[in-house]
C-alpha cells in the first residue's frame, strides 16, 4: 500500500460456533494501532452474536512508512478461547513513478562569511500529469577535500515548503527546499564542496544535486565605503576613479585610503 494512504478493507469473520449462548465481544484491540485501524465492525452490536452465525471486523492500513508490517488485532469475547489473535500484515510503499525537475544544479552559494548561515534554494517541480512526487530522504554530505568538521550543509525546514513524507507534491506543483552553508573558520578563501542526494518515487531517483560555495572573513560589509581603482577605499565615493564596489570593513567604520580598517571586495 502507498505509504500514507489507505488500504481496501480487509474483512476478517468472526463465527460463533456454539450451539446456545450468544457471542460477547468485549473489546478489540491492535498492536500497532498507528498502521492498522478497525473501520467498522458489528460484532459489538447490542445483545451480541447469536449462535450458529458470525459478525464481521473490518481492518484497514494506513502505512506511515516504507517496508514491510506485521502485528497482531486481538478479540476479546466470552468464548473459552479467549481472547482471539489475528496476525495482520502490510507493505508500504512509494506512489507510482513521475518526473521531476530540480534546480538550479550546482547550487552554488557563492562566498559565505564564516559562521554566518547562508541561505539558498532548489525549487522542486514536479513535471508528471498523474502521480504525487515524494521526496523519501535527502542526505547532505559535506565534501571539501581534507575536512572532517561538522557539516557545513544543513537543511532549512522552516523555509522548506516541499511536502514531507509521507505526503506528496501533486502533478504540476511546484516548492522549494532551503539551505544554510555555514562556513567553517578553516575554509577562508577555500572552496567548499557537498552533494544532496534525494530519492523517492522519481525516474531518475536518487538524483544527486552537487553544492558549492566558498568562505570568507566574517567582516560585514559596508554599503558607504567604496574602492579606487588602486584598491584604497573612501568613504564619500567623491574622488574621481571610484568604482562604487562595496568595501568589507573589519573595525566597523571606513577609512579614507588603503589600510587595516577596510578591505576592498
Amino acid at each position: 500500500m502507498v505509504e500514507g494512504n489507505t488500504s481496501t478493507i480487509c474483512v476478517i469473520r468472526v463465527n460463533n460456533t456454539g450451539f446456545t449462548n450468544h457471542l460477547i465481544v468485549t473489546n478489540i484491540t491492535i498492536d500497532d494501532a498507528l498502521d492498522f485501524g478497525v473501520f467498522f465492525t458489528d460484532c459489538q452490536a447490542p445483545g451480541g452474536t447469536p449462535a450458529q452465525s458470525g459478525c464481521s471486523i473490518n481492518v484497514a492500513f494506513v502505512p506511515q512508512s516504507l517496508g514491510p508490517y506485521t502485528t497482531h488485532m486481538h478479540v476479546f469475547d466470552n468464548a473459552t478461547s479467549s481472547p482471539q489473535s489475528v496476525t495482520l500484515t502490510g507493505t508500504g510503499t512509494l506512489p507510482p513513478p513521475t518526473t521531476d525537475s530540480i534546480v538550479p544544479n550546482p547550487l552554488d552559494f557563492g562566498g559565505s562569511a564564516v559562521g554566518q548561515p547562508n541561505e539558498q534554494f532548489l525549487t522542486v517541480n514536479n513535471t508528471g500529469f498523474t502521480n504525487p512526487l515524494v521526496l523519501q530522504t535527502l542526505t547532505l554530505t559535506d565534501t571539501t577535500p581534507g575536512y572532517t568538521g561538522p557539516n557545513e550543509f544543513t537543511l532549512v525546514p522552516g523555509d522548506s515548503t516541499c511536502p514531507a513524507t509521507p505526503a506528496g507534491l501533486g502533478p504540476g506543483g511546484t516548492c522549494v527546499l532551503a539551505f544554510n552553508l555555514t562556513a567553517d573558520a578553516s575554509h577562508v578563501d577555500t572552496s567548499i564542496t557537498g552533494t544532496l542526494v534525494i530519492t523517492g518515487n522519481a525516474t531518475t531517483s536518487p538524483q544527486t544535486i552537487n553544492l558549492t560555495g566558498y568562505g570568507v572573513s566574517g567582516i560585514t560589509p559596508d554599503g558607504d565605503c567604496y574602492t579606487a581603482s588602486d584598491g584604497s577605499c573612501d568613504a564619500t565615493q567623491g574622488s574621481a576613479g571610484f568604482s562604487g564596489q562595496s568595501c568589507l570593513v573589519d573595525a566597523g567604520t571606513c577609512t579614507t585610503g588603503a589600510g587595516p580598517s577596510c578591505t576592498c571586495q
